[in-house]
């Protein structure tokens, strides 16, 4: 696990071309755009590898007009207060 700021680490991350099959992020809550920054620092940075999976739990329903960032949304679950999204890469 990587704590601390999560857009360095991921910056971070991809300047060592790490790559990942899974990456789960425990966005900040209450945080109105942190799916979509989420979203676009794991494509921007190209840590998921293709067909990997990217699970977001955060506080909210998506936005309909979420930019997807060349991310597929496969579902979202909630859970008691909480939901899972779940996105793939499809490149």
């Amino acid at each position: 696990p990587m704590f601390g700021d999560y857009i360095k680490n991921m910056q971070t991350l991809g300047k060592r071309k790490e790559t990942f099959h899974i990456i789960f992020a425990d966005a900040p809550y209450h945080m109105e755009d942190a799916i979509d920054r989420l979203l676009e620092q794991v494509v921007l940075n190209d840590l998921l590898k293709k067909q990997g999976r990217l699970f977001i739990e955060n506080d909210s329903k998506l936005k309909d007009n979420l930019d997807l960032h060349a991310l597929q949304h496969v579902n979202s679950r909630k859970s008691g207060k909480a939901y899972l999204h779940q996105f793939m890469r499809v490149e």
